[in-house]
This record gives structure tokens, sequence and C-alpha cells, in this order.
């Protein structure tokens, strides 16, 4: 029986438990991952996306919360990110030039900085009452900005970590999946948040409690998310680099070019452009739920019914990667998250936003959940082989500056997305916030709201996949082109021994 005969008669179960085999067996040699380390890398994961998580989906809404309009708040979060440009070129410029003092390259700056990090992303949602809506602006812009500098240290290292923990494709595999875990642990905390506001923030009247408003209110989920956050990243202190760069730049330019000759991590960023698009729409969900389908905690309901499955099937990822080329898996996933919101859109209108438009809603976008867990650890995986391939062919890898890059570009399409979802809140005639309460809404603004939520999805997740039908950095053309350096660089180390 040949190798894709005995693969395809394992079972999913199979796969995890011999991986759970092999882990103990490598405790016993020294130059394999460890279980600490596997552990280690997913509540690191846990930790800074749950930080970086408050900082970027709520920080929006706590801006309109104390007052500022909808589009003067997207045009400082724009301000943001040009912070951003100048900022995170300078932090990964350090970290890659930096020399390694035998801790490492990226692990000094996770563990030791957990603490500033949590305390700055509480300074971010705790702004005075001041009398001055410039002060307050000037308020949010200087905590940001130190917020963002730490994260930035540590959201790039943890990042480039991921690159250097190991060779071997299936302990990448494996602390990939365990990562994503982390991942998607981090996006449940946040689950909790529109049942909260919905219990803490709505009088009495409409079946809350009343006991605050909506400003103090992501005050507390910042102290939540930095406790949670910080008590998980002390365990990135276990995690070991094994992969050294052949050699630094010479000049710290050259590791900004490194990302533009790295054309196969280029096409995997192309994804992220057309999902712009659904970024546009999540400032709008929120409200989606609370004024046109009434009740923001129904928001929680679909993390926990989507949640709970894609959390499930991630372990299995490493059977799928065996079956399936990673790049068509991040294909199909993406293309059935979008084409999801797209069929929901006409059957909801069609059932009306009462009872049972709550329950397609739920349904569907449960349904979308689902595949996203998978092809998140595709891409990363991806991601991995373009800065091997790169450093074959170049010598040198620059991770930090790299996934800076990556990131960076994505940033800016999340500050354009954040800039045009806000003005079509107000497009729409979205109201403003009073006193820190939320206002009625008309039945257009309703209806505008729906189609915010559910049709820029649809057209970012389906426009996002198509790049990937062109990544061919992978399987056995990953093989070869890797072989074919080698050989080269084997035939130059010989004729240099000629030489001499």
């Amino acid at each position: 029986m040949g190798i894709k005969e005995k693969l395809l008669e394992t079972k999913p179960g199979q796969n995890l438990t011999r991986a759970l085999d092999q882990i103990k067996e490598n405790e016993k040699d020294p130059g394999s991952m460890k279980l600490k380390e596997y552990i280690g890398f997913g509540l690191g994961r846990l930790c800074y996306t749950s930080i970086a998580k408050m900082g970027s989906d709520y920080r929006n809404d706590y801006y309109t919360s104390r007052g500022v309009r909808p589009a003067i708040s997207g045009i400082l979060m724009s301000a943001q990110t040009i912070f951003d440009s100048i900022n995170d070129p300078i932090v990964a410029t350090y970290i890659d030039r930096r020399k390694n003092t035998g801790n490492g390259r990226f692990k000094p700056f996770l563990a030791k900085l957990v603490p500033v990090l949590a305390v700055t992303s509480i300074a971010m949602f705790s702004a005075p009452n001041f009398d001055s809506l410039t002060t307050l602006i000037a308020w949010f812009f200087m905590t940001y900005a130190v917020w963002e500098t730490i994260n930035t240290f540590s959201g790039i290292s943890m990042d480039a970590i991921s690159t250097v923990m190991s060779t071997d494709p299936k302990e990448r595999t494996l602390y990939t999946t365990v990562g994503n875990i982390g991942i998607t642990l981090a996006g449940a905390i946040p689950g909790l948040i529109p049942v909260a506001r919905d219990a803490l923030i709505l009088p009495k009247a409409e079946g809350g409690l009343g006991l605050m408003t909506e400003a103090t209110f992501y005050t507390i989920c910042a102290v939540v998310f930095a406790t949670v956050g910080g008590a998980a990243g002390v365990f990135t202190k276990d995690l070991v680099e094994r992969i050294e760069p052949p050699k630094k730049a010479d000049h710290f330019w050259e590791n900004f070019l490194l990302f533009f000759k790295n054309k196969e991590l280029l096409l995997l960023w192309s994804t992220e452009i057309p999902q712009m698009i659904s970024s546009a729409a999540s400032g709008a969900s929120k409200w989606f739920y609370t004024f046109t389908l009434g009740r923001q905690g129904y928001q929680t309901v679909e993390w926990i019914i989507g949640g709970i499955p894609q959390a499930l099937v991630q372990p299995l990822a490493p059977y799928f990667m065996k079956r399936f080329r990673p790049s068509r898996i991040v294909f199909w996933c993406t293309m059935a998250n979008g084409l999801l919101y797209l069929l929901m859109y006409p059957v909801v209108k069609w059932v009306g936003f009462g009872a049972w438009g709550v329950v397609m809603v739920i349904l569907f976008t449960s349904l979308a959940f689902i595949p996203s867990g998978i092809s998140g650890i595709a891409k990363r995986l991806l991601q991995l082989n373009t800065f091997d391939y790169t450093a074959a062919r170049t010598g040198q890898r620059a991770e930090a500056t790299n996934f800076m890059m990556y990131n960076m570009l994505g940033k800016w399409l999340f500050a354009i997305a954040t800039l045009i979802g806000n003005f079509a809140l107000e497009a729409i005639s979205f109201k403003e916030h009073i006193n820190g309460m939320p206002q009625p809404q008309t039945d257009a603004t309703k209806a505008g709201l729906f189609f915010l939520f559910a049709i820029f999805p649809a057209i970012g997740n389906i426009l996002g996949s198509l790049p990937m039908l062109f990544f061919k950095l992978e399987g056995k053309e990953y093989e070869r082109r890797m072989a074919a350096l080698g050989a080269v660089t084997e035939a130059k180390a010989e004729l240099e021994v000629e030489i001499v």
C-alpha cells in the first residue's frame, strides 16, 4: 500500500493522538520541541491577541462612547495609523539588527514586557473627564502611542519567533495549530462583551440593570483583557529559538527590501487587500445587533455557536494539511465565508428582523466562523515557507521587519476600512451617543446597518480568496525549489574551495 493510500485511511483522531505521542517522545531529544514550548506558544498567542484585540476592536467604540463623533474617531484612528507607520519600522529594524545575547533575538521582548503592555492597555481605556474635547483626543492619541510601541515590540517578536522555533514540518504544523487555538480562545473573551454590555448598560425598562455608562463598561473590559492576557503571556519564557539567520543585512534598508523580494509573502498579503471591504463593516456589527435585531447579546450567542466548532476543528489541522494543499484550504475556506454572508442577506431580508431573522443571522454567521480556524493555520504555515525560501535564496531572514511590513500594511487597510465604515454610519444617518448612551435609530438606518454587516464581508472574502489560486510555494514545488537552491549553494561552496 502506498503512502497516499495509507494517509487516506488515517482518521483525524489518529493524527492528533500520534502528534501527542510524538511530543512525549521528543521530551528526551534536546533538539526537539518540548510540551512546555507548545503550551507557552499557545498562551503567548492568547496573551497578545486578547490585549491587541481590545485595543483594535473596541478603541473606536470607547472613543464614540466618550462623545467623539464617528467621523472624528475615524480621523483620529487614521492619525494613529500614521504614527504606526513611523514607529513600527523603527522597532522592527531594532529587533532584527540587535545582537543575540544568548537569550534569543525575539524572546527578550515577550514575557518581560507583558506587565507594561497590560498597564498601558488599561490606560488607553481610562481617560479622565476632561472639559475640552481636544484634550480628550490628545489623551487618546498619546496613550495609544505608548501602548502601540510596547505592543509592536511584543507582537512582532511573537510573530517572528514562530519562524525560528523549529524546521520540522510536523512540529511547525502542531505549534501553529496550538497558537491558533490560543488566538481563538482570545477571541472568545470579547464574545462575553455584548451580553455583559446589555446586562450592565441597558436601563431596567429594556431588560438591563442600568449600572454604568458604556465608557465605564469598556474600561472594566480593558482591565479584564489585560489581566487575562498578562497572566498568559508569562509562559512565553519557555519558548526556544533554534534557527539563526545566515547573515545580517549590512544596512537597515536591506531588511525592508527583503520584504519586497519575498514575492510569495506579498501574494499572501494581497489576500488582505479586498478584505479591507470586510473590515469596513466591523464597526457596524455591534450596532446591527443592538438596533436592527434589538439586543447586542445575540452576538455572544453567535460567537459561542460558531466559536466552539471552530475551536474543536483546529486540532485536526495536521490531518487536513496532509490531505490538502494549504493554499487551497485558504481559498475554499475564505470563499465559503464570503458566500455564506452573501446568501444570508436575501434570506434574512425575506424572513425579516424578527425571531426567525435572528435565528438566520446566527446560523449563517456561526457557519462562517468554522472554516476560518483551519484557514488561519494554513496561511501561517505558508508564511513560514516563504521565510525559509527567502533565507535559502538570499542568506537573510529579517523576520521582524517582514512581519512588521505585513502587519503595518494590514493596519493601513484597517484604518482606511474604519474611516470608510464610520463615514458609512453617518451616511445611513446613524445617530451619535448622548451622555454615553446610544440613541434610537430609524428603520432605514437599521436596514443600512444590515447591509454593511452582510454585504461588505461577502464581497471582501470572495475577492480575498482569489489570490490563493496563484500560490505555488508548497508541497512538491516547495521541495523542488529548496533542493535546487541547496544544489546551487553547494556548487558555489565547492567553487570557492577550488579557487582558494
